[in-house]
């Protein structure tokens, strides 16, 4: 289909997506596939269920303990929530003589005591040449393997695709008294050493070799990360990764506020041996997320040739993503993490892309936010193509990918955000069959009768404040 796309790029075409006479429009999408931008690199989700049990201070493995719940959970994950990327993270604190992780997990300490020891960083010897053992622990990275990437790859490799894994440092200035004086911003071959062992310790235990280094997360929220420690710790991983036959890709600056991007991005790139290894431009959109920041980050990926990369938001609305995926060309977005024990209404499960609701109803669904932006990430699969889309209504704004021929989902698919319930025609689709799937208000999600487009001009009725997704029919 992704060929014949190319081939009828010029052609228009109409039918009725209700099988009624068709009526008066209220709004016209036209697709113009000459028009290039991104190409999407996943959708992503933070390796983590609910095993922080904060109220009760302690573990709780229940979501994967019971494997029929962990199996529904992973299958939601992928087949619901459309996830095919993961951010995994190396702790700070993993360099420590004690795994406060595997004490945690075994019940004999709390939540507050593990997390005071999450960036309470010991370090192994004075040479960071030459790593003692028993100094770095990585059992919690040994549960996100475990757990959520080996179930996530056999899942994808099943539908012929593949996981994205991102490796992410974390080196928070929280922990209070339990806080070092070792800091790893100003110790480039210290943090070369910690990323190192983990990546070691996941190729020779796991098998996995990350695809990206996420060189730091959230500088605003450490101890002396700016651009410049980024980019001198991203060369010093890299080329000591390099002797093992490792080269992931480089992600950075991955900053709280998107204002600081540009700034940090354009210090790390400029610490020789940075640029050539950079995957992409990072941000989170906490703080300064106006649309002339966007541009601005746009603007510095494209001078670079990389990809810009939005990889976290626990606020993010459907909004949030079109603003990221238009104005910055994002090719890759991140809300939280993977599952809540709460009622969808609840602040926990709007950081989730699903939910769980008791144990006695068994419910695992889409979050209110899962909802909506599933209807992007089930059907826009890594690999795919935005091209061009303009509405002339402001009230149904359209997006639209070409999904290259190995994905689910091959050939065009158009995402339409719509503010009131009318009448849509979309101009610019090749002919074929096409499922509708929308999400809602009150509805998790649904699907509105088949296209069959074979004319001039696609028209079918949107239910108001909805999100509405014509895809390819497998």
């Amino acid at each position: 289909m992704f060929g014949l796309f190319k081939r009828v790029c010029l052609f228009v075409f109409c039918v009725a997506a209700t099988g009624q006479a068709a009526q008066a429009q209220d709004a016209t999408i036209q697709l113009y596939p000459d028009q290039k931008f991104q190409t999407i690199n996943g959708w992503e989700v933070l390796a983590r269920g609910w095993e922080y049990d904060k109220a009760a201070d302690r573990f709780d493995g229940s979501w994967y303990q019971d494997k029929a719940l962990h199996d529904r959970i992973i299958d939601a994950l992928v087949e619901q929530a459309g996830i095919n990327r993961v951010r995994i993270e190396i702790r700070s604190g993993m360099e420590n003589p004690i795994d406060y992780w595997a004490l945690f997990e075994r019940g004999e300490i709390g939540y507050k005591k593990v997390k005071s020891h999450f960036y309470h960083k010991v370090n192994d010897n004075g040479d960071p040449f030459k790593a003692r053992a028993d100094g770095f622990h990585f059992s919690y990275l040994d549960f996100q393997i475990e757990n959520i990437i080996k179930p996530m790859q056999e899942r994808l490799q099943a539908r012929g695709e593949t996981l994205y894994i991102n490796l992410c440092v974390v080196d928070f200035k929280w922990g209070g008294e339990e806080q070092s004086n070792f800091k790893l911003a100003s110790n480039p071959q210290e943090y070369a050493e910690l990323v190192t062992q983990a990546m070691l310790h996941l190729k020779n235990t796991h098998g996995i070799v990350p695809d990206a280094l996420e060189v730091i997360l959230e500088p605003e929220n450490t101890n002396g990360w700016r651009g410049f420690h980024i980019g001198r710790a991203g060369a010093a991983a890299s080329d000591r990764l390099n002797q093992h036959q490792m080269a992931p890709e480089l992600l950075l600056p991955s900053v709280l506020n998107a204002r600081n991007a540009v700034r940090y991005f354009e210090a790390a790139i400029s610490v020789p041996g940075v640029a050539p290894r950079t995957g992409a431009i990072t941000y989170h959109r906490y703080a300064g997320r106006r649309a002339s920041v966007m541009g601005d980050i746009r603007n510095a990926a494209a001078r670079r040739g990389i990809r810009v990369e939005m990889l976290e938001y626990t606020n993010g609305t459907v909004e949030d993503l079109i603003q990221d995926v238009t104005v910055a060309q994002a090719s890759a977005w991140q809300l939280f993490s993977i599952i809540a024990r709460h009622p969808p209404a609840s602040s926990e499960v709007a950081r989730s892309v699903l939910f769980y609701g008791t144990p006695e109803d068994g419910k695992i669904g889409l979050s209110h936010q899962g909802r909506s932006l599933a209807q992007y990430f089930r059907y826009v699969r890594r690999g795919a193509e935005r091209i061009g889309a303009v509405t002339d209504n402001g009230d149904f704004l359209g997006l639209a990918f070409v999904n290259p021929d190995y994905a689910l989902y091959p050939g065009a698919v158009v995402v339409i955000r719509s503010q009131r319930a009318g009448e849509v025609a979309v101009n610019g689709l090749p002919y074929g069959r096409y499922g509708v799937s929308y999400s809602g208000a009150g509805v998790v999600t649904g699907e509105l009768p088949p296209l069959t487009v074979e004319g001039a001009q696609a028209t079918l009725s949107v239910p108001a404040n909805s999100v509405v997704t014509i895809y390819p029919a497998p």
